[in-house]
């Protein structure tokens, strides 16, 4: 049961959107618009990540604050948050009527980089790490070195979440591609690699040491580190999933799930959804779309 006041719920929303630039403009001044444009679709989420929150640590966190104090009004909640390390970092926005958070990132350490710890307000027991990731956009090797050093939370007893514009796709058919012969050369190698045949393949090596590559035999994902993709858990999610690029013909926002988590909550069916923009290019909140999906924990287990 949900409460309209939050202060009841065993069910969460969560959305991920990559705002180009943080909004920042040419003339040096941030424009919160597309953010705004973005978010105007339900759900109104619980809980935001956020990449590219490019200088939101200017001038004592002005940019961050305008832009939580601008999703405020849009959707009626006291939105606050926390930003995280870096010129163009990660930020995450919560609503604390639903979540409380109980730890923030360290970042003297590279695995607590971007990561939060949130208990649901209504049940302190029931806990979970958010980790808001940005991977590499050209460089795969980092992205694996990355997803190496996450690779130990998958089966972890704390329930955790990763989110964040990963810059790869995963492996598997329900996912999108592109004819890599009209991707310049020049990038080409950013996201996709050559097989043993010469051919150009899209890049998958990073996500899947986490999730596991997809197994054409059984139908499903094998050797996983104890990840698990959002979209795969929801039954009725639209298949093939749709790009979350507004640029290119690829599936690159990942919102993954541990196998902790898995087991403390389920994905509401149906509620994961690809916000595709209406309108031309001009128009566009961010060259991402934003993703969405929805959580019910289970009444009969807690969280570490």
């Amino acid at each position: 049961m949900r409460e309209v006041t939050g202060l009841m719920t065993d069910e969460v929303t969560g959305s991920l959107l990559n705002f180009q630039a943080g909004g920042l403009r040419e003339d040096g001044v941030h424009d919160p618009s597309g953010l705004m444009r973005a978010f105007l679709d339900d759900p109104s989420p619980d809980f935001v990540a956020i990449c590219e929150a490019k200088e939101w640590h200017r001038d004592g966190e002005r940019p961050f604050l305008a832009a939580m104090r601008e999703l405020s009004v849009l959707s009626g909640r006291p939105y606050v948050g926390e930003l995280h390390t870096g010129p163009i970092g990660t930020a995450i926005i919560y609503d604390p009527n639903i979540l409380c958070l109980l730890q923030g990132e360290d970042p003297r350490y590279p695995d607590r980089r971007n990561r939060a710890r949130f208990a649901l307000r209504a049940d302190g027991m029931r806990r979970f790490d958010l980790r808001t990731e940005h991977w590499s956009y050209s460089d795969s090797s980092e992205r694996f070195a990355r997803a190496q050093r996450l690779a130990q939370y998958g089966t972890s007893e704390i329930p955790t979440l990763v989110m964040g514009d990963l810059n790869e796709s995963a492996s598997g058919p329900d996912f999108p591609d592109l004819d890599w012969d009209t991707v310049p050369i020049e990038v080409r190698d950013y996201v996709a690699y050559r097989n043993e045949h010469g051919d150009w393949m899209r890049q998958s090596s990073a996500l899947d040491r986490l999730t596991g590559p997809y197994d054409a035999a059984s139908g499903g994902r094998i050797d996983s580190s104890g990840f698990h993709i959002v979209a795969e858990q929801d039954p009725l999610a639209v298949r093939p999933f749709p790009a979350t690029s507004n640029v290119r013909n690829l599936h690159v926002d990942y919102a993954l799930m541990n196998d902790a988590m898995r087991r403390a909550a389920d994905v509401v069916a149906g509620s994961y959804h690809v916000h595709v923009p209406a309108g031309g290019r001009s128009r566009w909140p961010s060259d991402h779309r934003r993703i969405s999906f929805a959580l019910r924990f289970r009444r009969d287990r807690k969280a570490a």
